[in-house]
């Protein structure tokens, strides 16, 4: 759950919901500078649905310390447990699209494999981290062996892989990996419009252009609440609009140690939709 408050609310939007979003971008990434991604259903459906393993757990919010429990607040236990369920689900439907999930999951506990700060897998996750890594390479050697598959697949996106689960970083260009970069560039661009109430500016760094040129940082300025400003601008026309279905609880609606009064008062107001717009700088 994604958790933005003001002095009087708080305003839930649930990690599927926040995934929908990241869909939308995916959707409309592109222009005469940044390159579609490719293959693009696959990586659409991995944006849409890399978080549909919280569905059930984001149906009962929870309190911590007296507030809303956060995406941030789960046990080792919990996250794990329906983040491997997530991945299981998506790659049923695509192997490809699962892949990317397998990465993003792993690579949360990775420091999104060399595109944020890095560090240690904490010790609670490591089995979760080996696991999906061995998902990784199980799935590409099918996509490599795959008639449809290995166009967009290839033993140097196996060895792009061997050298990210080592902590190396990649020597060669790797089309998998580009769209697990651009993946992470979506779901911190959602994470920005969604969890908070108040947004001040933000850098976006590690952004894919196309295939053989440098990334750059993205540029995040707030116009108003719900409109922020992107430099350089990567989708294919401005403004882009988004919506991403929310509720909103009061503080007074339940007591600061009262669960089941949160989730009495959270299915209880009716579904809003926050609309995010996107504009040239």
């Amino acid at each position: 759950m994604i958790v933005a408050e003001t002095d009087s609310e708080y305003r839930f939007v649930s990690q599927p919901e926040h995934a929908t979003q990241v869909g939308q971008f995916a959707h409309c990434w592109g222009n005469d500078t940044f390159a579609d991604p490719t293959p693009k259903p696959p990586v659409a459906m991995a944006a849409a649905l890399h978080d549909a393993g919280w569905a059930d757990y984001d149906l009962a919010p929870h309190l911590v310390d007296g507030a809303p429990a956060g995406f941030l607040d789960t046990t080792p236990e919990e996250w794990t447990a329906f983040y491997d369920h997530g991945i299981e689900v998506v790659t049923a439907r695509d192997r490809y699209a699962g892949l990317l999930c397998a990465m993003h999951g792993a690579g949360v506990r990775r420091g999104r494999y060399g595109t944020s700060d890095g560090h240690e897998v904490a010790e609670a996750f490591a089995a979760f981290v080996d696991a999906q890594e061995a998902r990784q390479r199980a799935l590409v050697d099918h996509l490599v062996a795959d008639d449809h598959d290995a166009a967009h697949v290839t033993a140097t996106d196996r060895e792009v892989l061997e050298d990210l689960h080592a902590g190396r970083d990649p020597d060669a260009e790797s089309g998998v990996f580009r769209n697990y970069r651009l993946l992470q560039v979506w779901d911190r661009l959602s994470l920005y419009c969604c969890d908070a109430a108040v947004h001040e500016e933000t850098t976006i760094g590690a952004v894919p252009v196309a295939p053989g040129v440098p990334d750059v940082d993205l540029s995040v300025v707030p116009v108003d609440e719900t409109t922020f400003a992107l430099d350089p601008f990567p989708f294919d026309g401005s403004p882009v609009s988004t919506r991403v279905r929310t509720r909103t609880v009061s503080r007074d609606a339940f007591a600061p140690d009262d669960d089941a009064a949160l989730v009495r008062a959270y299915h209880a107001v009716p579904v809003d939709t926050a609309q995010f717009r996107l504009v040239a700088h």
